[in-house]
Parts: structure tokens; sequence; C-alpha cells
């Protein structure tokens, strides 16, 4: 038994072994766990407290569900894509297997306050 113990703590010590480890490929999850490591949804994705974070916002019209002249109302379905750079979600993807996006839930990230109003 005592046999067994030397001989496994030997191989654990190896150069070769430590090797394998250290060339172990990162994973989406690995990704995810250093991402969100220390990051607050609550908190604006910015470097400086002085700095502003670029949204771009983009409305598409799907499809006019009423047009009424007389009144001047439309009633519309659209898409509406808003995109902006989060400072803290950002890695080297060379680091991470070459992962170059990951897919997330809008639950889990800084989303900026939007509201629409009729004019």
């Amino acid at each position: 038994m005592s046999f067994l113990i030397v001989l496994l703590t030997c191989f654990i010590a190896s150069p070769s072994f430590a090797e394998v480890l250290a060339r172990k490929p990162f994973t989406d999850r690995d990704l995810r766990e250093f991402l969100f490591k220390d990051y607050d949804k609550l908190v604006r994705p910015v470097a400086q407290p002085n700095d502003s974070v670029n949204v771009t916002f983009d409305l598409v019209p799907i499809s006019i569900r009423d047009l009424d002249t007389k009144n001047q109302v439309l009633i519309m379905d659209a898409l509406m894509m808003v995109s902006w750079k989060d400072f803290y979600l950002k890695w080297n993807p060379e680091e991470f297997n070459h992962i170059g996006q990951l897919c997330l839930p809008h639950q889990e990230i800084w989303k900026p306050d939007l509201a629409i109003y009729t004019a």
C-alpha cells in the first residue's frame, strides 16, 4: 500500500504532469467563471467613474398593424436592437482556447435603462 502512495506522489510531482495541467484547454464554463468572478450587473461597465457608456439603438419595423391618418396614430410591430461595450466583459481569446464570443442570458448582465415615448 505504501508503494502505491509513493508511486502516485512521484507521478503527480513529475514535470510532465504539471505541463499537462498547464495546457488544459479552457471551456466556455471556464471563461464564464473568469468573467463573472467579480462582476456586478448593477454597476455601469466603465473603466473610470466619469466615463460614459455609448449605447446604439436601432428600431427595425416588422409590420404595420394599424394606421389611423385622421388621428395620426400608427401601431406597428418592431424589433428593438440595443448594443454597447461592457468594459468588464472582455478577455483575450488566446488565453481561453480561442473562444471569441460567449452567449449569456440577459438577466445576468448590465443593461441600460431605456424608455420609449410617443411623440
